[in-house]
């Protein structure tokens, strides 16, 4: 079954196209687990030199129901010290239900990580596509949003 992705917030930037950050999904049926579309912009030279045509890169990262199984949770004290918040912190975020809180944890993991790490088959589209793709996000609509496909 297909599923229903439905928009819940913005985590990072609010502009996260232009910024940094990126745009929370859950699958309303509970068949899969929830997803961040993540931007990676190019920088502020390059923007300057090429305008609504810069390349942003865009990841889908899969925020896993348990974190303890997940490769990056035995490194979450270097995370912790890399982005300044207590290691016992990290692990509640990680454990947390609460789909924006481990949606945090992943802006730390991303952080420290790079979103590489999260996902190797990045997508490169221009800010201006990006504006157009994710326009009710942009928007600020929590209510049922397709989440864009790649």
């Amino acid at each position: 079954m297909q599923p229903q992705w439905k928009y819940l917030d913005t985590v990072g930037d609010r502009d996260p196209i232009a910024y940094g950050g990126g745009f929370m999904y859950v699958d309303e049926l509970g068949n899969y687990c929830p997803e961040l579309v993540w931007f990676e912009p190019a920088s502020d030279d390059e923007w300057r030199e090429k305008g609504n045509k810069t390349p942003v890169e865009v990841y889908r990262i899969l925020i896993e129901n348990d974190s303890e199984r997940e490769w990056w949770y035995s490194y979450l004290a270097a995370v912790a010290a890399y982005v300044g918040q207590p290691v016992e912190e990290l692990r509640q975020m990680a454990a947390n239900s609460v789909i924006m809180e481990k949606a945090l944890l992943y802006v730390f993991l991303i952080s420290y990580f790079g979103p590489y790490q999260f996902d190797q088959e990045a997508v490169t589209i221009t800010e201006q596509q990006a504006y157009h793709k994710y326009a009710l996000e942009m928007k600020g609509h929590k209510e049922e949003s397709a989440c864009p496909r790649i």
